[in-house]
């Protein structure tokens, strides 16, 4: 069973009353250590660096395993209740 390591920065936009996580994904790594190194260097990066270390995400997956196993509902509008996560 092979594995990567997604590393992604998360966090929150407020725009009018609504919130909305921002989510980036910064790379995919064969380890999780290349992947926490990657974050020493991006805590000193334009942006990132105004955001703690805990907004930072190493995510473990599993090579060919389905991970999404159901439909979506298309939004015509992005603020509809039903749509926001």
């Amino acid at each position: 069973m092979e594995k990567v390591y997604l590393l992604i920065h998360e966090h929150n936009v407020n725009i009018d009353e609504f919130v909305f996580p921002e989510v980036k994904l910064i790379g995919i790594y064969e380890s999780s250590q290349l992947a926490d190194e990657t974050i020493d260097a991006y805590l000193n990066y334009v942006g990132f660096k105004d955001y703690p270390r805990k907004c930072f995400k190493i995510v473990e997956y599993e090579l060919d395993k389905i991970y999404w196993n159901e439909g979506f509902k298309i939004c015509e509008n992005n603020f509809d209740k039903d749509c926001l996560v």
